[in-house]
């Protein structure tokens, strides 16, 4: 059944073009499985070997030292002799400048844990409304990448409007971080690119030292660039423009990281008279999965258009799965990867593919109890570790009667009732002593009176009823849309989670009955985990769960894209033009990672409410009749 990708013998017409070209700038449209690898590295090898250049003049920069390393060897396979020529990272390449301009050492970087650390340091000195762990880790994991992202766009921190947070609390956090990292004599990440920046702006003599240096420019992936890695990019390319750049607009994925596709998209008029190569044929996929992702991303405005073919032939029919649950979408799933394995298609073959770690828990769990060898390549989270579960805990667990300070605490002000901590004298809380420490404060005692009443009602409902009381009712939503809100987040990502944990806890007829699940399913995550840890470092032939983005790069026989539904993928944050032309996007990845068979699984229903397949289903049956620009 698994056929193997088709070998090439020599270069194409396309590759050739794009490996003899000489001088000036040029950009090389490669598409999923197209080779760009193989052009990369044997242009180096072409500009040694038959233009004269010194391999010290070619400089070749990636995203990733994986990457640079693969090239390295890859370029080391193609000639005989020493030849060295520089394959590196944005960061390797640019710090390697700052290390000769300021002296900087390995201990002069901050390690990126050590960088987050501060962040939660600097969070916990601030007042603040009370937090859990959990909340306090989520909000300082956002406000680092909001600083990643505003350096990253070479944005001013004092004015302009953050990607996380409050303005004032952004620039107070900000402030505090950077005055830490002057204070140690370090550098973060970040700064590595943005000091770069600033030195060659600042000092022309030594940007003229460095584009004598490497007078010819390769960039690989260049969709996932930066502004501040193009700004210095332009610099050091200078007046000659020999740059040489390699990537496929159509997928481009990482915006939440500072990737900026519509500069790849405005190369052309940055660098007048460049030369646009298309490498137009996939080696990778059969024609049957090209032509249907090929119709999906047509269906883009902001892009290149491109004709591509496959040299495989057909391949098999695409297959749609329509599944009534989740649990019937694990089960579809199970059988298929059985019925692959008996086939002879080793697990590492298969992948499967999801939007969000949300929507894959439910699956995960399910086929771990199976003897399916599984690897995550992003980790997926146990629902019932969320502070949004242990707030459903703690909220029946009061319906049950339980008056523990520390309970109480968990959910005191969510909603906000505002009642300090300070007013729970004893341990037990007794809500006639709440009472009287507020009764000079008739509406606070007013919110104390509705808690308990929905405290009463909810000890009269099953679990999951209960819940439902209490997000509508109790409006428990309204203080996830006011924290999200506070925090400059959208809360459609926590109200799935408490959609999540409301269809779980709808499965039981008692509280009890739904905590004692959830501990046995708690305990039972961890061992799955800790198996599939053990197996990873035995045996590689694992089926691989991915999220959409951190399958970008990888290829297997089988992929899966399950709750291929909307809202899911694409997802019910993307509303405007450009945020749906990157769900697109995304999507296109993930189906041009299959090289022989693709499965697309879609659920009839998903949090007990109807669900409805992805526009994207429709999309690849036919491109539209004009796209591109």
């Amino acid at each position: 059944m698994q056929t193997e990708p088709t070998k090439q013998p020599t270069l194409s017409a396309a590759q050739r073009e794009a490996v003899t070209h000489g001088t000036g700038p040029a950009m090389v449209l490669a598409g999923p499985g197209s080779g760009k690898t193989t052009v990369i590295t044997h242009r180096v090898k072409y500009l040694i070997e038959e233009c004269g250049i010194l391999p010290s003049q070619v400089l070749t920069i990636t995203f990733s030292r994986a990457a640079a390393r693969e090239m390295q060897q890859r370029f080391a396979a193609l000639v005989s002799g020493r030849v060295r020529p520089l394959f590196g990272t944005f960061h390797s390449v640019f710090f390697g400048i700052l290390k000769t301009a300021y002296h900087y050492g390995s201990e002069s970087v901050l390690d990126p844990a050590e960088s987050l650390l501060i962040v939660r340091r600097i969070l916990q000195s601030l007042p603040q409304e009370e937090e859990s762990e959990e909340e306090q880790a989520e909000a300082a994991d956002e406000l680092k990448n909001a600083i990643s992202l505003v350096k990253n766009d070479r944005l001013d921190p004092e004015t302009c409007t953050p990607p996380y947070g409050t303005p004032e609390r952004f620039r107070e956090v900000y402030r505090a971080y950077q005055a830490e990292l002057e204070r140690r004599g370090q550098i973060d990440f970040d700064d590595m690119l943005l000091q770069t920046y600033e030195l060659l702006s600042a000092r022309p003599d030594i940007c003229e030292v460095l584009q004598r240096r490497w007078p010819y420019l390769q960039v690989d992936e260049f969709q996932d660039i930066n502004r501040v890695q193009y700004d210095t990019l332009r610099l050091l390319a200078g007046d000659a423009a020999n740059v040489f750049i390699v990537g496929d607009d159509d997928q481009s994925i990482y915006r939440f990281r500072g990737a900026r596709p519509e500069i790849m998209l405005g190369f052309e008029k940055d660098f007048p008279g460049t030369r646009r190569i298309l490498l137009d044929i996939n080696y990778r996929s059969t024609q049957r999965i090209v032509r249907a992702a090929g119709n999906l991303i047509a269906h883009n405005v902001s892009r290149f258009p491109k004709a591509i073919r496959a040299v495989r032939g057909e391949g098999e029919r695409l297959v749609l799965t329509n599944c009534r649950d989740q649990k019937e979408m694990a089960a579809s799933v199970r059988e298929k990867i059985d019925a692959y394995a008996a086939a002879g298609i080793p697990y590492r073959e298969m992948a499967v593919l999801y939007r969000t770690a949300v929507t894959a828990a439910p699956l995960y769990r399910e086929l771990s109890r199976t003897d399916i060898p599984i690897r995550t390549r992003d980790g997926i989270p146990n629902l019932f570790e969320h502070w949004i579960a242990k707030d459903f805990f703690a909220y029946l667990r009061l319906a049950m009667g339980d008056r523990t300070r520390k309970t109480v605490l968990q959910v005191l002000n969510r909603p906000n009732r505002f009642i300090a901590r300070e007013a729970l004298k004893a341990d037990p809380v007794s809500f006639d002593s709440l009472r009287w420490e507020l009764r000079e404060r008739s509406w606070m005692v007013e919110r104390v009176d509705k808690w308990e009443m929905d405290l009463s009602l909810m000890s009269r409902m099953r679990p999951g009823a209960a819940i439902h009381y209490l997000r509508q009712s109790a409006e428990y939503d309204r203080f996830l849309e006011e924290y999200a809100a506070r925090q400059r987040v959208n809360a459609d990502d926590w109200k799935e989670i408490a959609d999540s944990l409301e269809e779980s806890a709808a499965g039981f007829a008692t509280a009890e009955e739904w905590f004692y699940h959830a501990e046995e399913a708690t305990a039972a995550w961890h061992a799955m985990e800790e198996k599939n840890a053990a197996r990873a470092d035995a045996d590689r032939n694992q089926v691989t769960f991915s999220t959409m983005h951190g399958a970008k790069g990888l290829e297997f026989a089988v992929v899966f894209v399950v709750a291929a539904n909307e809202g899911v993928t694409p997802h019910r944050l993307a509303e405007s033009a450009e945020e749906m032309e990157e769900e697109r996007r995304l999507f296109y990845v993930a189906m041009t990672r299959a090289k022989d068979r693709l499965h697309l699984m879609v659920l009839d229903e998903l949090y007990r409410k109807k669900a409805q397949r992805s526009r994207f289903i429709t999309e690849i049956s036919k491109a539209p009749e004009a796209a591109g620009k």
